[in-house]
């Protein structure tokens, strides 16, 4: 249970940080400090935020079934070749289980092609998804808030045509995730937020690109 425990605690610390970054952005907050970092559980409409992040969480989940499957197979295939490797010292080469290794080797195939298409179909949905934050803040400031489901609803909308846009974001971030990366973490007290940031930019940038669309036709 505590990896568990430790992943949503983790997820409600950067919502924290994402509200802090949306305030920041919408001028209602005018300075932060480290206290922000916990904000989330003080805020009034808490469980409306939990029931949205934990809604979000389990639709993605469902999204990488595929994906998780695939690496438990290549985990698998490659823990029981490795025991079979190890033991064969032992044992009379003549005797080895070679029809074992070969469907050892075609699980191992099937964990990488699994691999790959549950990422193909993953990762468009981490994207499809990945409004559902600031949406979910816009409508609780306004007092406008509908559901979890209309929220996911609506980001799913929202991003039609822009998730490679999206991506070339993220992309152009990577030099920074390596900074965090080399640095054991330490970096990502100043990136995450600058991360965050950019996030709450392009979505602006979108409800804007739309209005101009609308206004347009």
């Amino acid at each position: 249970l505590f990896p568990i425990f430790y992943g949503l605690l983790l997820g409600l610390l950067h919502l924290s940080i994402i509200c802090t970054i949306f305030h920041l952005i919408k001028g209602v907050k005018t300075s932060t400090s480290f206290k922000d970092a916990l904000m989330i559980f003080n805020h009034k409409d808490f469980w409306k935020i939990f029931r949205t992040y934990i809604l979000k969480s389990f639709l993605l989940f469902l999204w990488g079934l595929l994906f998780y499957l695939g690496i438990g197979l290549l985990i698998g295939a490659g823990t029981m070749i490795t025991i079979i490797a190890a033991s064969s010292q032992t044992l009379d080469p003549n005797a080895l289980p070679m029809e074992i290794l070969a469907i050892l080797g075609l699980m191992a195939m099937g964990g990488i092609l699994l691999m790959l298409l549950g990422l193909a179909l993953y990762i468009p949905q981490i994207y499809a998804y990945s409004q559902v934050e600031y949406i979910l803040f816009e409508q609780l400031e306004r007092e406008e808030y509908t559901s979890a489901f209309s929220i996911i609803r609506s980001s799913r909308k929202l991003m039609k045509g822009y998730k490679f846009k999206r991506f070339t974001l993220d992309l152009s971030f990577i030099g920074w995730f390596l900074l965090v990366i080399i640095t054991f973490g330490l970096a990502g007290l100043y990136v995450w937020p600058y991360h965050y940031a950019a996030q709450m930019h392009f979505h602006e940038e979108i409800l804007d690109d739309q209005a101009k669309k609308m206004s347009y036709v």
